[in-house]
């Protein structure tokens, strides 16, 4: 059932030499209890006499939060119903702006949902409730208008029991299942699990104390990310780095890149997506767009066209919502947790034509030290190389680990967003980043990747100016000084004082110019066995880590 408050249950010795703790006690429930109390939660209270801490079951939650700051869902259960299509037809004004006309129909889909559709569960039951009367006076009198009258009730029952199926599908998240298996109840039970997993109750602020209070948590969270993509210097100044780092593109490559996009490129873009996948502020997910697609197309398509003819973005547009995925089992501190932006689809179908464009010259730009995301290589082919390399350090001692047109349209996409978290569920007040790349955003490793060969051309630019020394893995072999992965980076150098203050020196360069930072509390170092353990202390004081 999981559980919040301290990670042990019992303890034993008073002094540290002798001290022991483990979690022993747990408290456990089956499926049927799980979806009875949805909102269980289990806590672990302070010691006390013993050595073990009490364990208190809460059955219901004692916040239930604001329904008002939950955002608006698109119910793909909705496109099952008879009635949806013509609701669409009369409601989609394509004369407004596309994101204009999906607000319009946001208001009259929450009507809808109320007057028309109902509450599956509910009608479930009723409709439950009139078979069984029908059937029960079938067994006394058989007539043709009572048998079509259960023929009529059967088929509609079967329509909710598929509308169900679809409803906890789509909110369970499951990839491993086929839709269509009546797999209701799993899909059911793994929300429940996930919602009470991904609830957050408790969590350390920075001196270390224990924050329970839900607004107090909230505020913890929205500071934390507001302090993350904030600029610590707005006025600092940034030196341009050299421009000729990158290969020049020919003129076929770049009309390629720039010829213009049709209607067609627009719904392969929308059909690519994953119908079910999370939504971003507007509430609309792949599936609503790939099914109406015969309403809403020349809308969307329109939309997106436009953008790159101007180049501009409707405000809104790029906005998205953050959600937190723990990195770790059990999150005691806001940094355990990585941020993933939900964007708008209308966002996405633009950014991923753009992709689709970028990967073709990706090859061109991107220097053999990067293999993430570039078509043609493979993150192995680095990996075997590092472990070469990192057969040097076979007996290290030391690891110390700290607690053109395209172009413009880039910026218009990354620049300009409102972020809000989603904090259990619901949308914390909005603000506005001054720097980072979202991940969730289809155009951001890309981007990212354009911005680390940046950092490729300064460490090259320091070994050509004979500061950096690289290492040799064998005599008459290459030099290696760094390798990529995603959003992870691996330096090599002479292990000595000097070389630390090269890095430093490429790394603040390159951070002042991107807005990127180095987390030092990520970061690792590894020393050869040639290495003394004193020098290993001063490159270690040196580096920070």
């Amino acid at each position: 059932m999981g559980f919040t408050g301290p990670r042990f249950t019992w303890k034993r010795g008073r002094e540290e030499r002798y001290f022991v703790a483990k979690r022993l006690d747990r408290i456990l429930c089956n499926a049927q209890a799980r979806l009875r109390w949805q909102g269980a939660i289990v806590k672990h209270l302070p010691y006390l006499s013993s050595d073990h801490t009490p364990l208190y079951l809460q059955l219901e939650p004692g916040d239930t939060g604001d329904p008002r700051r939950r955002p608006f869902r698109f119910e793909a259960a909705w496109l099952k119903h008879s009635g949806f299509k013509e609701l669409l037809l009369n409601s989609w004004n394509g004369a407004l702006a596309t994101p204009n006309a999906l607000e319009d129909l946001k208001v009259k889909l929450r009507k809808w949902n109320k007057e028309v559709f109902g509450d599956i569960q509910t009608r479930k039951e009723k409709l439950l409730t009139e078979i069984k009367a029908i059937q029960a006076l079938l067994e006394s009198t058989q007539t043709d208008a009572l048998l079509q009258r259960e023929g009529e009730l059967l088929r509609e029952f079967y329509i909710v029991l598929e509308q169900e199926e679809v409803l906890w599908y789509q909110k369970s998240r499951e990839k491993g299942i086929t839709l269509g298996d009546r797999n209701t109840k799993y899909y059911h039970l793994t929300t429940v699990v996930r919602r009470r997993r991904n609830k957050i109750e408790s969590l350390k602020d920075d001196e270390g104390h224990l924050v329970t209070q839900p607004r107090e948590l909230e505020k913890l969270a929205t500071d934390y990310y507001r302090k993350l993509y904030s600029l610590d210097d707005v006025d600092a100044v940034v030196e341009r780095l050299n421009p000729d780092g990158f290969m020049r593109l020919t003129w076929a490559e770049r009309n390629e890149l720039n010829k213009a996009f049709s209607a067609r490129d627009v719904e392969s873009s929308i059909r690519s997506m994953r119908g079910f996948k999370a939504p971003g502020p507007d509430g609309y997910q792949p599936v609503f767009y790939q099914d109406s697609w015969d309403v809403v197309g020349e809308s969307v398509a329109r939309f997106a066209l436009e953008f790159f003819r101007t180049g501009v973005l409707p405000p809104g547009t790029n906005d998205a919502i953050v959600v937190l995925i723990a990195k770790v089992m059990k999150p005691e501190k806001i940094t355990q947790f990585r941020p993933i932006s939900l964007c708008n689809v209308l966002f996405k179908t633009i950014t991923k034509m753009m992709v689709m464009r970028l990967k073709r010259i990706m090859p061109k730009l991107i220097g053999p030290a990067q293999s993430s995301f570039i078509p043609g290589r493979l993150s192995t082919d680095n990996i075997v190389l590092v472990q070469e390399a990192m057969g040097l350090f076979g007996g290290y001692f030391e690891s110390v680990e700290a607690p053109g047109e395209l172009g413009n349209m880039d910026n218009a996409c990354v620049t300009g967003p409102a972020m809000t978290i989603l904090w259990n569920g619901e949308q914390t007040e909005p603000f506005a980043p001054r720097r980072g790349l979202r991940q969730g955003d289809p155009l951001s490793p890309y981007l990212f990747v354009l911005c680390l060969e940046r950092l490729c051309h300064l460490i090259e630019e320091a070994i050509d100016l004979k500061k950096w020394k690289p290492i040799q893995l064998s005599r008459g072999g290459p030099k290696i000084s760094h390798v990529c992965f995603a959003y992870d980076l691996i330096l090599f150098a002479e292990a000595s004082v000097t070389q630390v203050q090269v890095i430093r020196q490429v790394l603040e360069k390159f951070c002042v110019a991107s807005g990127q930072k180095v987390s030092l509390e990520k970061s690792k170092i590894f020393f050869s066995e040639n290495v003394s353990r004193e020098l290993g202390k001063l490159i270690s004081d040196e580096s920070g880590i």
